[in-house]
């Protein structure tokens, strides 16, 4: 009777509970190492996002200039007297009409 009861004692009343413990750690170990590159995802995403918007405006910056030239151009080599003309022309000539006239 005294083998069995000092048997009993030595052993751990609770081992599963060390188990859980340990297994609850390598859990919340796992969720952070998951939290952490999806993190890392979401800003490499956003750096992305980041260049290509400042790459169109610098595309959208290099049109609107282009477009000014071309106007003073036209506007030069027509004269003073027929500005609404050249307005029209140079909006008939312009990528976002003819764009437009692609999907008509």
């Amino acid at each position: 009777l005294s083998l069995s009861l000092s048997l009993s004692l030595s052993t751990s009343i609770y081992p599963s509970t060390d188990r859980e413990i340990v297994q609850l750690k390598r859990f919340e170990e796992k969720k952070r190492a998951d939290l952490y590159k999806q993190a890392a995802a979401q800003q490499k995403q956003a750096n992305v996002m980041k260049r290509k918007f400042e790459e169109a405006q610098v595309i959208n910056k290099r049109l609107k200039d282009q477009m000014e030239k071309q106007q003073k151009a036209v506007a030069k080599r027509v004269g003073p007297g027929k500005a609404l003309d050249v307005k029209v022309e140079l909006f008939l000539l312009s990528p976002l009409y003819l764009s437009l006239c692609l999907f008509c």
